[in-house]
């Protein structure tokens, strides 16, 4: 782990948080919108609208994923060209998700059960629980990441369901939001002002 870098800020509440190659994408449920910022910083800007509070957010190839304070799982074109498609429903509570070719995993608000929802059949298998789950990550291994709502750490879970262990320390009281892998990168976004930040 390393030192966290400071690269902009979307000026609300980030509760999603996903990376390409030349942006970073955040959901803000208070402003109602799917934003983004160009890399390696700049200011955000509004991709899409969402009426049902976005909260989890995903990249998977041209299209970007969220789900909803309805527990909606949506699909956009990372563009901002639309349309938007809604997946599946998972149910209340979701808060955070990762998703990769075939499958979204969704983490709940409170002691819930990791929500798995296969993409081609919208399918939903329920996975080990995980309490007040606020962001998600697959790492490179398939282990999955977690952030914590009510600390100022980041969590690993392997995909086998053994404990829970702690990855790093954020400090200076920063609540995650989100958080999102990329190679060995670890992007993060905490409560407030909306900082993101990367662990190497």
């Amino acid at each position: 782990s390393g030192s966290p870098t400071l690269i902009g800020a979307f000026g609300g509440t980030v509760e999603g948080l996903a990376v390409d190659g030349a942006y970073v994408y955040g959901s803000l449920p208070n402003a109602k919108t799917i934003s983004r910022i160009a890399l390696p910083s700049g200011p955000p800007s509004v991709l899409y609208s969402e009426a049902n509070s976005p909260s989890g957010l995903a990249m998977v190839g041209a299209n970007m994923y969220w789900v909803t304070a309805a527990g909606e799982l949506r699909r956009a074109p990372a563009s901002g060209l639309g349309p938007v498609t809604t997946v599946a429903t998972v149910g209340s509570g979701a808060r955070c998700l990762a998703v990769d070719a075939t499958h979204a995993n969704v983490g709940r608000n409170t002691l819930a059960p990791i929500a798995r929802v296969t993409l081609s059949n919208a399918a939903i298998q329920n996975l080990a629980s995980f309490d007040a789950a606020s962001g998600i990550a697959i790492g490179s291994s398939g282990d999955l990441f977690f952030g914590h709502a009510v600390s100022d750490s980041l969590w690993t879970v392997p995909i086998s369901g053994a404990a829970a262990s702690e990855f790093v320390k954020l400090g200076a009281g920063r609540q995650v939001t989100d958080l999102e892998r990329d190679g060995t990168t670890v992007w993060v976004a905490s409560a407030g002002s909306g900082e993101i930040l990367r662990v190497d």
